[in-house]
């Protein structure tokens, strides 16, 4: 399949009984057009829907293990708005009911991740393509812009995620909308530490965003894959693996934490980024200029 063009798969977002965040959702239909997608081996055909990986984008984590970043709901519940679920009632992370539990939409896919997820751009409504189920869509830069990972992006509720398999010209829209988002700070780029922040202890950047508390007792909101190799470090903090390292030590130790990433146009592993002095950890690159390697 050329690389703009990806499988167009009607079907439905399910949110009853499951844990929706800003970047993941579950999608339901019909597997067969999913079985000879690249790395279909890795996926459980056995349920009839998936929980997809959105193309494209990192949006503060609800549930990271047990630990949650500042406008992690404000993310998810801004992606259930876009769905068109209406009322949505949760249980901890879970929708118990929605007033619409089942939306449909259709996904825009060729692959699945190393997780077993469809990686997808997700639709619904007016803007599915007229096109037959399982026809592959060529997604332009007017298509993009209609995707439920694009608006998430326009809107300041997620930071834009690339990959060397995203298409270079998708990669450049989504930074084009994070940009004007950061500019007007939408949403996410209120908060956005991700260039420099306090490394002490998880609660210096787990938690949930309180309005109420003066800005210096805050979490830090940092990008997301930032935030998933922190808690990592921290969990091997607390057994001893860690012990006597920095972050960026740990980091550069870490064969799989340590992605290879691209800024403009110098391969490097991602512990080459950060510094750090003290409690103060420091990104040398804005996260727009950051394509990682697909594993």
């Amino acid at each position: 399949m050329p690389h703009s063009f990806y499988r167009l798969i009607r079907g439905s977002f399910q949110i009853a009984g499951f844990k929706p965040d800003g970047d993941s959702i579950r999608f339901a239909a019909s597997v067969e057009p999913f079985r000879d997608l690249y790395g279909a081996y890795k996926a459980d055909f056995t349920k009839g829907s998936f929980q997809l990986r959105l193309e494209g984008i990192d949006a503060p984590e609800t549930h990271y293990g047990s630990d949650v970043q500042p406008m992690g709901d404000e993310a998810r519940d801004h992606l259930v708005h876009l769905l068109g679920t209406g009322e949505v009632e949760f249980s901890g992370q879970r929708v118990v009911k929605g007033r619409n539990d089942q939306i449909p939409g259709a996904i825009l896919t060729r692959s699945f991740d190393s997780h077993g997820r469809p990686i997808s751009y997700a639709l619904v409504g007016e803007d599915v393509p007229s096109t037959g189920d399982g026809d592959a869509v060529r997604v332009d830069e007017a298509l993009l812009a209609k995707t439920l990972n694009a608006r998430m992006v326009a809107a300041g509720f997620a930071y834009p995620l690339l990959y060397t398999s995203t298409p270079a010209p998708h990669r450049a829209v989504l930074c084009q909308l994070a940009e004007a988002a950061r500019r007007r700070a939408f949403g996410i780029w209120q908060h956005d530490c991700s260039r420099e922040f306090r490394l002490q202890g998880r609660e210096s950047i787990a938690g949930r965003h309180q309005p109420e508390r003066p800005p210096e007792e805050h979490p830090s909101l940092i990008y997301p894959k930032f935030f998933r190799r922190c808690i990592d470090y921290f969990r091997q903090t607390a057994t001893g693996a860690a012990s006597g390292r920095d972050f960026p030590d740990w980091l550069a130790a870490s064969e799989r934490e340590n992605d290879t990433v691209v800024v403009k146009g110098m391969e490097l592993r991602l512990s080459a980024l950060f510094e750090q002095k003290n409690s103060r950890v420091r990104c040398q690159a804005d996260v727009f200029d950051m394509v990682f390697v697909e594993k």
